[in-house]
């Protein structure tokens, strides 16, 4: 068993190389560009931007390698190791320096170390450490899994080859009354449309059956793990935090309500929480975030300051122009009530609606058409707050940080309550320190 662990940190060891090597050649090229840039120009330096499956997987969804897990907890700092190493903290940070030291690249003779590319490039960097964690811990469950079909193997007086057959046969069993249930409920499904009522069965027998063994290899995993038979030691990838600029003309509030634009008890950097929102209009989850964020900020009313920034997605096709309605609206310092109208009337994002908007607004004025119809400055800050979100990992909306920090979370009030009460915690205890 040591040796096979042994193994297994041989693998990981090369499979973050590898995952580092793919997950940086972007970083990488980008530098490279960088450089061109600086050498032949002296200019800005450039930026890269970022179901049909099977029947079986499309109804009973995709096999899960291990069980799911929680959010990351934790104050974060930047992307730690996924290693853990044996020793002292004091050796533990020593071969850290180590690796950070490491050069991995060279660009017009000038070396770019590890250490380097991750503080240039952190969400990434976490990206390339996640998945390498994520992989190892499948393969340690993997092991897992093979060591306790031999001993149910010993156990049963089976052959190992034939022990998870044998283990399945006897815990997984499909009534033919869920198979009927099963039919019934995709009916319409026309690939089982098309199919004899025998191979319809068949199909679908195949299906449950293999749910069934993955939920029963779920439950085996999870009952290892709370008898310390399987114990996943390495270290999960903290979320860096990330150097957020705020703008002067980022869209703020500090309280509640749409006029909750000016300071409350709180102002700016000297807010205990910041949350900074990507997000557009035509994104149907983000019309759910409206009613939850009202709560939060009232919740934390002066002690929070909540920026919504524009992320426009090229397949909604009007999430550019009501970012920019909502960027007239701003104008004449009534951004959240158009904010609040367009996500109210999410069904209707046409031109006369925003028209609509924009004088139930108050703002309907030759100012708001002219910005309309000559959208240059406002396009330009939806243009920057999109390649911002791009620079710090956004993939896709709503995006959060809080105090820098990208949280993936459901959206609802006590998730949020969570996370900044975590948040709050350990501010409270660093400055006791």
């Amino acid at each position: 068993m040591v040796q096979d662990i042994h193994r297994l940190y041989q693998f990981y060891q090369r499979g973050l190389q590898l995952f580092w090597g793919v997950a940086c050649i972007s970083a990488l090229m980008l530098l490279f560009c960088e450089s061109v840039v600086a050498e032949k120009a002296g200019s800005e330096s450039q930026k890269s931007e970022s179901e049909g499956k099977g029947l079986i997987k499309k109804i009973f969804g995709e096999k899960s390698e291990k069980p799911d897990d929680t959010a990351d907890g934790g104050t974060s700092t930047q992307a730690a190791s996924a290693d853990t190493k044996s020793g002292s903290d004091t050796e533990d940070k020593d071969e850290e320096n180590d690796e950070d030291k490491e050069v991995v690249a060279t660009i017009f003779g000038k070396a770019y170390t590890r250490g380097e590319i991750q503080q240039r490039f952190p969400a990434a960097y976490h990206e390339m450490e996640s998945q390498a964690y994520e992989r190892l811990g499948s393969i340690v469950h993997q092991l897992y899994l093979e060591e306790f079909y031999k001993k149910w193997a010993k156990k049963s007086k089976v052959d190992e080859t034939n022990a998870r057959k044998s283990y399945m046969s006897e815990k997984v069993k499909v009534d033919e009354s869920e198979v009927t249930k099963t039919i019934e409920k995709h009916k319409d499904n026309p690939q089982l449309k098309d199919m004899t009522p025998e191979k319809r069965k068949e199909v679908v027998r195949m299906g449950l059956t293999q749910r069934s063994e993955r939920d029963a290899e779920l439950s085996l995993l999870q009952d290892g793990m709370m008898k310390k038979e399987v114990d996943y030691l390495v270290k999960r990838p903290e979320k860096p935090r990330l150097d957020i600029t705020i703008f002067k003309d980022d869209y703020v509030r500090y309280g509640p309500n749409s006029e909750d634009t000016k300071a409350i008890e709180c102002q700016g950097d000297g807010c205990l929480i910041t949350v900074v929102e990507y997000s557009e209009f035509e994104c149907p989850y983000c019309a759910r975030v409206p009613p939850v964020a009202k709560q939060v900020i009232e919740e934390y009313k002066g002690k929070i300051r909540w920026i919504v920034r524009d992320f426009p997605l090229d397949f909604h096709p009007r999430a550019v122009p009501t970012a920019i309605a909502a960027g007239c609206a701003y104008e004449q310092g009534k951004y959240w009530e158009m904010y609040n109208l367009l996500f109210s009337n999410q069904s209707d994002l046409s031109d006369q609606s925003i028209v609509k908007h924009a004088k139930a607004s108050g703002i309907y004025n030759s100012k708001f058409k002219n910005c309309i119809a000559k959208p240059d400055k406002v396009k330009a800050r939806v243009d920057r707050n999109y390649q911002s979100g791009v620079d710090l990992g956004v993939a896709g909306t709503p995006g959060f940080f809080i105090n820098g920090r990208s949280v993936s979370v459901n959206l609802s009030f006590e998730n949020f309550k969570a996370l900044i009460d975590e948040e709050l915690k350990n501010i409270a205890l660093n400055q006791s320190h």
